[in-house]
C-alpha cells in the first residue's frame, strides 16, 4: 500500500509541476501576442500584421511540443 501511496504523491507532484510550467508558458505567450499587436500597431505601411503573424506561428510552433508533454504526461496512468 506504501507504493500506491508513494506512486501517487510522485504522479500529483508532477502533475502540479506541469500544471505551473504551463501556466508560466501560457503567460509568456499573452505577453509576446501583447507585444507584437503593440509592435505592429506602430509599424507603417500595414507590414505589421504579416510580421506578427510569422512571429505567431513561431511561438505557436515553439509551444507546442511543451503542450504535447503535458498532455502525454496527464494521460499516463502511472509512473514505469
Amino acid at each position: 500500500m506504501a507504493d500506491g501511496a508513494a506512486l501517487l504523491e510522485a504522479l500529483t507532484k508532477e502533475r502540479d509541476q506541469l500544471a505551473k510550467e504551463k501556466a508560466e508558458v501560457y503567460d509568456q505567450f499573452l505577453r509576446r501576442t501583447a507585444e507584437f499587436e503593440k509592435s505592429a500597431a506602430a509599424e507603417p505601411g500595414g507590414s505589421g500584421r504579416r510580421s506578427w503573424e510569422f512571429a505567431g506561428m513561431e511561438v505557436v510552433r515553439d509551444l507546442l511540443p511543451i503542450l504535447d508533454d503535458f498532455e502525454r504526461a496527464l494521460q499516463e496512468p502511472q509512473l514505469r
